[in-house]
This record gives C-alpha cells, structure tokens and sequence, in this order.
C-alpha cells in the first residue's frame, strides 16, 4: 500500500464518469471523460476496470487512450486503464480529467461494474497527506445504467455509484500514478 494516510473514501462522490450511455449496446465504442473533483488535489491520478458481474472475475470490454491527447494521460491493457505521470486536464482548480475509450463487450450475460479509483495527491512524493477516492458504477443487466442525479444539485443526471461491498483494496503509485 502506498497511500495509506487515512481509509479511501468510499462511494465517492469527488468521482464522475461522464458519457456513459442509457443503454449499452454490445460491441459499441463509448468516449467516456474520468473526473475527480477534490479542493485538496495539486496533482492527481486513476485506475478503472470493468467487470462482467459483481464477482469481478471476467473483464468486460476493453479501454483505450485518447488518441489525442499529447503527452498521453493514459494507459490501457485490456479492460484495465489508468493515468500516467503526465498531468491530467484540469478545467478548474480541484478538478482532474482524463479522456479514454471504452468498448463495450460482445454480449452483456451480467450486469457490467465499473471499478473507479483515485487520488488527490498532495506532490509531497510520500504516501501521507493524500485523499484516495473509490466508486463502482454498475450498468445493469439490461445494458441501462442505475441513473441519479448529480451530486451538488446540478440538475445532470450521471451514473450513480453502487453501494460498497466492504472491499479491501488502496491505490498506489503503480497504479493511480499520483502523490
């Protein structure tokens, strides 16, 4: 463990993915924009998976970078992506972004849950003194995603996190590239 400064906040609310269709169709190529807002951040980072059902044993679909972006801001394996030490986008102070691709997989036989994790590191170069955000976004069975409005009363609708399953797990440095 890498940042282990205080437990990750669960069902995060600083985390969003925008883009997210209604309706999954198989197959089907969505760009989606990873989004952490955290007032505490001077430099950020992000790992997302995508599962095929709750057991998240079978990857579901596959990422891919923004062919845009220059420096890249991510990296991808499969269904598995995170941030490199190239800094995000930020459009506003506490705000970082990243843009990539998603596939979606063949068939939808499960539900699909998207695993997020992030975190608004401080830049002292040590695991203390960061926030670590996590949030799972489930897209059910039918491909339609549980929508709920925004956090903050935006009046947007965004996909809504699924409840924690008391998971262990934290981000480091491998992984979310950010500290």
């Amino acid at each position: 463990e890498c940042h282990f400064d205080a437990p990750p906040e669960e069902d995060s609310a600083a985390l969003e993915i925008v883009g997210l269709p209604s309706e999954i169709a198989p197959g089907a190529r969505y760009p989606l924009t990873v989004r952490l807002d955290d007032a505490r951040m001077v430099t950020a980072g992000f790992l997302i998976s995508a599962w095929l059902g709750a057991e998240r044993t079978r990857e579901a679909g596959a990422f891919e970078a923004d062919p845009d972006a220059d420096p890249p801001t991510v990296e991808t394996n499969g269904a598995r992506a995170r941030s490199t030490e190239a800094r995000p986008r930020v459009p506003a102070p506490g705000v970082a972004e990243w843009s990539l691709v998603w596939q979606a997989p063949a068939s939808v036989p499960a539900p699909i849950e998207l695993e997020l994790w992030a975190n608004a590191g401080n830049d002292d170069k040590s695991p203390f003194g960061d926030a670590t955000h996590k949030r799972v976004f489930r897209l059910g069975r039918d491909g339609r995603p549980d929508l709920g409005d925004a956090p903050g009363g935006r009046g947007e609708r965004r996909l809504a996190g699924a409840a924690d399953r008391g998971e262990a797990g934290a981000v480091n440095d491998t992984d979310a590239r950010a500290d």
